[in-house]
């Protein structure tokens, strides 16, 4: 049974976006998608202060229109600063954690490579990121894949291009989703039933649902 998963290229990610990856045989990046209807996980992401409090990082980009794809959406001129500025952020928070020096490195790296595009920079990370955490599925971009379907239509295309059996989704679609229309084509829709579980963190109590980076600078991924 072949296990398709489909999602957004998101800016480091939190941990059940990770653990998605980790349950398919092929992760699809949607990355020809209105930006409009990306949701703001696709610029922003969370990680955590030395106050203990969640610290909300936001990429720079240029502004874009109702019809722009997540694939066309371009960095502003400020990206330099921006990395400068959340590279130190990174080891302000974070430079006293285990396994910082290992990631740090390997992000620092990725943040100081030249992108024209948001998307090219997230997907970068996310396999850096994936690698880190030992997930081996295959990832495709959904813009290979020439789909002219939309919405819940376009994933099922997506599903049986791909000669997936099995659709892992997010439940945050169990609001739109029809599971007759999967089955109706072939297709056995399950949700994702990841739950974050406390790991060590510093700074205080815990908090769930930051960044991955957060997750392997204190744990280096042992206890995914």
């Amino acid at each position: 049974m072949k296990k398709i998963a489909i999602h957004q290229p998101n800016f480091l990610p939190w941990l059940g976006y990770f653990y998605k990856m980790k349950q398919c045989d092929v992760f699809v990046i949607l990355d020809d998608v209105l930006v409009s209807n990306s949701g703001s996980y696709f610029t922003q992401m969370n990680i955590k202060n030395t106050d203990g409090q969640k610290l909300q990082i936001v990429l720079p980009k240029k502004k874009d229109t109702q019809n722009t794809l997540i694939n066309e959406v371009l960095f502003s001129e400020n990206y330099p600063f921006f990395c400068k500025k959340f590279l130190k952020t990174l080891q302000g928070c974070y430079s006293k954690a285990p396994y910082f020096q290992m990631h740090f490195d390997n992000v620092k790296h990725i943040f100081q490579m030249h992108f024209e595009y948001l998307y090219e920079l997230n997907i970068k990370l996310i396999k850096y990121c994936a690698k880190s955490l030992n997930i081996k599925c295959q990832i495709v971009l959904a813009s290979n894949l020439n789909s002219t379907q939309q919405k819940e239509a376009r994933i099922i295309d997506l599903v049986k291009k791909l000669d997936g059996d099995i659709y892992i989704s997010g439940n945050g679609a169990k609001k739109y989703q029809k599971e007759e229309d999967f089955t109706q084509n072939g297709v056995q829709l399950i949700y994702s039933d990841f739950k974050i579980q406390p790991y060590p963190q510093l700074h205080g109590n815990f908090i769930g649902g930051l960044s991955v980076v957060d997750f392997l600078f204190n744990t280096n991924g042992e206890r995914f």
